[in-house]
């Protein structure tokens, strides 16, 4: 195989891998209704719930959902890795096998609740799952189960349907344009995080960009180069003081603010 051909195997492999699928990743935010039919005759309409989907490792995402309540009681965030996305035509596919399973610290159902209003259990197992998602023209949709087991003397399983509807939210999104591709910055103001898509195909002579962020005085205050082994590049800036940023890639420059 000559040089030629290699290249363009590994132009069309890093498109595939890479290009298609990073513009699915970000934010969405819509509304969740929330179904229990058997225990407490639950069905509730959740709005403004925020969603993040980001790359993880060896091709898979993770999906986190906070802020949700389940018969006024907060849940803790619920996040799935290993999610799978497939593309086909315009439609890119959410699965994932398994549960993922966590803990509510402290647990308090409301008054009337059938045999276990205004008890309070800690330590209450939570099972979730992913029974269905998919992303279309910037618009997410999930079905999940929760199951909620509760410590009673004999353990009541409660099972929630959870079903997510949300618009992918572009605010804080900065595109950079390098000599290899284009790049993806968000969420930008930030208070902890930058995440940076990875250009499209790869860089002339497999050397990664490097990443660098300078203070108002010029001074460097962060350097790394692009990952190679993932579509996505997150750089923690929670150390860094409030106050105006300059992310610097191949000569190109843009404006961060950390708050």
């Amino acid at each position: 195989m000559n040089k030629l051909t290699k290249k363009i195997l590994m132009l069309a492999v890093y498109g595939l891998s890479m290009g298609a699928v990073n513009a699915q990743t970000g934010t969405y935010i819509g509304d969740v209704i929330v179904q229990e039919t058997t225990f407490l005759n639950l069905n509730d309409t959740l709005n403004g719930i925020s969603v993040n989907f980001t790359s993880s490792t060896d091709g898979y995402y993770e999906l986190s959902m906070a802020n949700l309540q389940f018969a006024g009681t907060d849940v803790p965030t619920i996040v799935l890795d290993s999610v799978k996305m497939t593309k086909s035509g315009s439609t890119y596919k959410l699965s994932r096998t398994g549960s993922v399973r966590t803990t509510i610290p402290t647990l308090t159902f409301p008054a009337g609740v059938p045999y276990v209003g205004g008890m309070t259990f800690t330590n209450v197992a939570v099972a979730a799952s992913l029974t269905g998602g998919q992303i279309v023209n910037s618009v997410m949709t999930l079905n999940m189960q929760v199951k909620v087991t509760i410590p009673t003397l004999i353990p009541i399983t409660v099972t929630f349907l959870v079903d997510f509807t949300g618009t992918q939210n572009t605010t804080g999104i900065e595109q950079l344009t390098i000599d290899n591709g284009q790049l993806t910055i968000y969420p930008n103001p930030t208070s902890g995080q930058l995440i940076i898509a990875a250009p499209l195909s790869p860089p002339e002579g497999g050397k990664q960009p490097t990443i660098e962020i300078y203070d108002v005085v010029g001074q460097v205050v962060f350097m790394s180069p692009l990952s190679a082994l993932s579509p996505e590049t997150t750089i923690d800036v929670s150390h860094l003081s409030n106050g105006l940023y300059f992310l610097k890639v191949n000569g190109k420059t843009i404006k961060v603010i950390k708050e």
